[in-house]
């Protein structure tokens, strides 16, 4: 099957998992390819760290958001929201500053 080969391809990837970044290992949790350790692995070191959390754009901050669901972490996912966009919110009456 083709989904198992690109599994195969995308672990042999010298930089799996620790040298992934926020960006990278969401996607890849978000590609379900993952064990349940290099998600845990990814949420311990990368999807936990409030500096690095946020994403400079609304549209990247989705996809991260999403790897916290698929995750399991639904409670990191609201603090993120909060974290990242609560400020904007509440300064811009309801709409999402543009930063890109």
């Amino acid at each position: 099957r083709t989904y198992d080969n690109l599994g195969k391809l995308f672990v042999s990837i010298q930089e799996w998992p620790a040298g992934f970044g926020l960006h990278s290992s969401a996607n890849a949790i978000n590609s379900g390819i993952p064990k349940t350790n290099e998600t845990d692995f990814w949420m311990t070191a990368i999807l936990k760290d409030p500096v690095n959390i946020c994403s400079f754009s609304q549209f990247n901050q989705y996809w991260i958001l999403q790897a916290l669901g698929n995750a399991g972490r639904m409670e990191h996912a609201l603090a993120s929201i909060k974290l990242c966009w609560g400020t904007p919110m509440k300064l811009g009456r309801g709409c999402f500053w543009e930063n890109s």
